[in-house]
């Protein structure tokens, strides 16, 4: 083929956000990227939470990615904790959800 095909994927992700914290923790909105694998970012909100995302995987179904909402808060907390040790990374909320991919990045 002259144009080669462009795979798909869907992947499901999760998120926390902490309860509000008593200090500001770092200046305006900056969102932090950790460019491990799986990815981490970290993002500070107006009332002072902490959003942190990642622990991707391929999207398998719906039931077994929420059954997960547990162990990857769990892990994001961690993983949170060990940037910040002095933050309260306890989740107020968990959530999960599902995006599309290309292998290019590209819209298609």
């Amino acid at each position: 083929d002259i144009v080669p095909k462009i795979r798909h994927r869907i992947i499901s992700t999760w998120a926390i956000a902490t309860r509000p914290q008593p200090e500001k923790i770092w200046p305006l909105a900056a969102l932090i990227w950790e460019a491990s694998d799986p990815y981490l970012y970290l993002r500070a909100t107006a009332d002072g939470r902490v959003i942190c995302g990642g622990e991707d995987e391929e999207f398998t179904d719906e039931e077994r990615r929420d059954a997960l909402i547990a162990e990857k808060r769990d892990r994001l907390e961690e993983k949170l904790g060990k940037i910040f040790p002095r933050l309260d990374t306890a989740a107020e909320f968990a959530w999960t959800g599902s995006f599309g991919a290309t292998d290019t990045g590209l819209p298609t």
